[in-house]
């Protein structure tokens, strides 16, 4: 005797009709009717009779149909057992740069296989999302920048907080425009120059916590600033009009595809940290993602 045919006798009996049990199971009638009949033979008596008013049950068939619906839900009980899953979830938070990206894809490429670890990665733009999303517990570990002069106060801030702070690499900015552009053209220029052309900043973004007081310090010059999370259409609008972007470098693949070039802002080093809770939970993961991000070219 198979469950198939068990489960078949079910049906016939809830349907009273082998045609509509046989669709139910999607088989054909004439399968569905030689199992009916090889099992009534194994059990030696009948389950349904038929007529040309249909079928009904036999009270064998009546008994034997009690049974087959113990076995069906005991069967249904045994298909919903599932091992149970620890699953372990890392949270990352950080500022829109390629290196932190690319470490995130090589810590999931290396886990992908193992289905007790999931990911998440979020950007931010400013350092007090970061200070929010580990002090929050939202966050494992946040990735952001400053610049140099403004370390010390957020180093500062992080001990007071009882978080972790780790130098990553030091970086700079970088003003990004379409190829051509006349910002490119002398770089010594650029502070007179911003005021000419609109702005591109994440909404977020608090200029004066990154770049340089002498680019900003008479933004109200620029002619529009428009604000938007980073993303492929601030690029795309990048190459499409004349508008610059200050801010941290740009994967080299992404200035590419949209046919944009960089040139360095000068005095403005800055300092990519990461940071998070002591005494971690997780300080395994957060410390292999920190030595993903120092390799990572």
């Amino acid at each position: 005797m198979k469950t198939e045919q068990i489960i078949l006798a079910l049906n016939i009996a809830r349907e009273g009709s082998i045609s509509k049990a046989a669709d139910n199971l999607f088989i054909s009638q004439p399968a569905a009717s030689n199992m009916l009949k090889s099992l009534e033979v194994e059990l030696g008596y009948p389950l349904f009779e038929r007529s040309r008013a249909g079928i009904r049950m036999t009270d064998a068939g009546t008994e034997f149909i009690k049974h087959a619906a113990t076995i069906e839900r005991s069967l249904q009980a045994i298909s919903a057992i599932r091992q149970p899953v620890n699953r372990t979830m890392f949270t990352v938070y950080s500022c829109k740069i390629g290196i932190t990206e690319r470490a995130f894809e090589r810590m999931c490429k290396k886990y992908l296989p193992k289905s007790t670890i999931g990911f998440t990665y979020r950007v931010i733009s400013s350092i007090q999302d970061a200070f929010r999303s580990v002090e929050s517990g939202r966050g494992d570990i946040a990735i952001v920048a400053c610049r140099q002069g403004i370390y010390d106060a957020i180093s500062f801030q992080a001990q007071r907080k009882n978080m972790e702070l780790i130098e990553i690499c030091t970086s700079h900015i970088e003003v990004t425009c379409k190829k051509g552009h006349p910002i490119l053209q002398d770089k010594n220029r650029i502070v007179s120059m911003i005021g000419d052309y609109p702005c591109f900043a994440s909404v977020a973004e608090s200029p004066e916590m990154y770049v340089p007081d002498e680019l900003f310090r008479n933004k109200d010059r620029i002619q529009s600033y428009i604000t938007m999370d980073p993303c492929d259409v601030r690029c795309r609008l990048l190459c499409e009009t004349n508008g610059f972007l200050v801010s941290l470098p740009i994967d080299d693949e992404m200035k590419k595809k949209y046919e944009l070039e960089s040139i360095p802002v000068e005095n403005s080093d800055m300092k990519l940290f990461a940071l998070y809770e002591r005494e971690p939970v997780k300080e395994e993961l957060i410390r292999e993602y920190i030595r993903y991000c120092q390799k990572t070219p």
